[in-house]
Order: C-alpha cells, then structure tokens, then sequence
C-alpha cells in the first residue's frame, strides 16, 4: 500500500500549562487488490483508494512538567473510498467508506526522562464510522 498526509497546525498559548491547538489535515491512502481463498472460496478483492481531510482541535493541559492531558474534537470527511471484489466470479456488494465522521478522544502524555515518553489514547467515532479506538505508544528517543 502507499499513503501520505499533510497537515497545518496552530498551537495558542491560553494560561500557565495549557494550550489550544487546531489543526487540518489531507490523507490519500492507496491499496492494491488481493486474492485469496478461504475455505476453497476464491476472494478477489479490488484496490482501493481513499481521499479525506480532518480538521479539528485539542486542548492541552500540563498537571506536572512530566505529564500532560489532551481532549480533543475533529471533524473528518472521506471524499471517496470504495471497495468491490468477488467472490468465486459473483460481484460482492460495494462497500462505501465515504461521509462525515465526529471523533472525540482523550489522552495522557508522559515524559519520564528526555529520552522515554508514554503516550495513552482513547478515540470514539460517529457517523459514517463508528467505534472506539485506542492507542498505547512508547517512544524512545535516541
């Protein structure tokens, strides 16, 4: 597969150890077909592409110069992005991922040194996805 984001951002000071930030940004993901066969079921799966832009903002607030909240809210529309294949030669039915999805998450940030940082997330989704997501990441900075 190939992908790609750009993105803009503007981070506003608002007090001692919180900030505002807003945001926008472009994803284009490309993926190529498939074959496959499951249980002697041969599966042919076309590419797929996907366009969509997020805008947003997060609010920032430092409790200890190691640890900081974020809340966030975005906006996301999927321009295009759909997904036909077969399966033993009859069409599948064409799944659609475009539309308008509201994301709210909400997240810790630690520093344990200058090198190690910790970051836990949790995102909901509603609209044309929904769900919850989350994210345990661990950074080590050399």
């Amino acid at each position: 597969y190939f992908g790609m984001h750009l993105g803009v951002g503007k981070i506003i000071p608002c007090g001692e150890g919180k900030k505002f930030d807003i945001f926008g940004k472009y994803f284009y993901t490309h993926l190529t077909g498939s074959q496959f066969a499951i249980d002697g079921d041969q599966f042919n799966i076309d590419h797929l592409q996907s366009n969509k832009v997020r805008v947003g903002a997060r609010y920032n607030t430092m409790s200890s110069p190691k640890l900081r909240s974020y809340y966030g809210l975005m906006y996301e529309y999927e321009f295009d992005g759909e997904s036909n294949g077969t399966v033993n030669g009859l069409r599948m039915d064409t799944q659609s991922f475009g539309g308008s999805t509201f994301i709210g998450e909400l997240g810790i940030h630690y520093n344990a040194d200058a090198r190690w940082c910790v970051d836990v997330n949790v995102q909901g989704y509603e609209g044309a996805r929904d769900g919850v997501g989350g994210r345990i990441q661990v950074n080590y900075l050399f």
